[in-house]
């Protein structure tokens, strides 16, 4: 007669253990099954490897220039030498270049009506490597990473030490919300007002009423006008990469001027007018 068969055993599931200062999610595999599979131990420490899966954004403006792509692509070949890195070049024209080395990316061209609005450097075939995004609907920045637990929190190290190289001084402009802006400059605009002589006659409804449309009209068209110019002079993404790199120049030197008229007129003229009526 058969000897009856023992039941199977059941699997112990592999934990999963999420490191707090970043979204990495770490599988640690059993220590059974790390001292029966060779491959699982760690052959610098003899402990059991443990696997990791990163995937971080970055919600900040940046500016990509062509040493931020030489610093990435140098990090990538230094986790992964000998493999295919390839950056992936999305353009406003519809248009997407696929480019292996990092002087095709510096030498962009990137003209006007074909600017270039994302910008994807990966390793293949692993799935890693970061990406620059315009997109409103995508985050400006994300850095994508698995393998060895401490070898993908160096590479989250190494990429973030660039990233923040390429935060610009008006990130906090280029990420408020324009409708913030606009109260803001409302209030500054009432106070402005209040600076000013008042008139002796009595106030109609009709003149408050055209008063009243008037404020409509103008705070419509200073809306838009704020809005455009916010979304021009502060954007969230720049690519200073070929003619980028002139559009960035040129745009600078047009914030420092908007900063300069908007402290002047919103802010350093209703001090003086507020000064001078207390030293009457």
């Amino acid at each position: 007669m058969p000897a009856p068969k023992a039941p199977p055993t059941k699997r112990t599931p592999e934990p999963s253990v999420v490191v707090e200062d970043a979204p990495v999610t770490i599988v640690e595999p059993a220590p059974h099954s790390a001292k029966r599979l060779g491959r699982h131990i760690d052959p610098e420490t003899g402990e059991p490897v443990r696997l990791a899966r990163l995937e971080l954004s970055r919600k900040q403006a940046f500016v990509v220039t062509p040493d931020t792509v030489k610093r990435l692509w140098a990090i990538l070949e230094k986790r992964h030498p000998g493999m295919l890195i390839v950056c992936n070049i999305y353009c406003d024209d519809g248009l997407k270049f696929v480019v292996s080395d990092p002087d095709s990316v510096v030498e962009h061209s990137n003209l006007g009506g074909k600017e270039i609005r994302e910008l994807e450097m990966k390793v293949l075939p692993e799935d890693e490597g970061i990406r620059f995004s315009s997109s409103d609907y995508l985050p400006p920045i994300l850095i994508v990473a698995s393998g060895q637990d401490r070898r993908v929190l160096a590479l989250r190290d190494a990429l973030l030490e660039v990233v923040a190289a390429t935060k610009p001084w008006f990130n906090l402009l280029a990420r408020v919300s324009i409708f913030y802006i606009l109260v803001g400059l409302g209030w500054l605009l009432v106070v402005f007002a209040q600076t000013l002589p008042k008139s002796s006659k009595p106030t109609t409804p009709a003149v408050m009423l055209a008063s009243l449309a008037l404020l409509a009209g103008v705070d419509g068209i200073f809306g838009f006008g704020v809005s455009w110019l916010h979304r021009k002079f502060f954007p969230i993404a720049t690519f200073a990469i070929g003619h980028g790199a002139q559009r960035h120049e040129v745009a600078e030197k047009v914030r420092w001027v908007l900063v300069g008229l908007f402290t002047s007129v919103f802010v350093v003229a209703p001090l003086v007018r507020l000064m001078w009526s207390w030293w009457k």
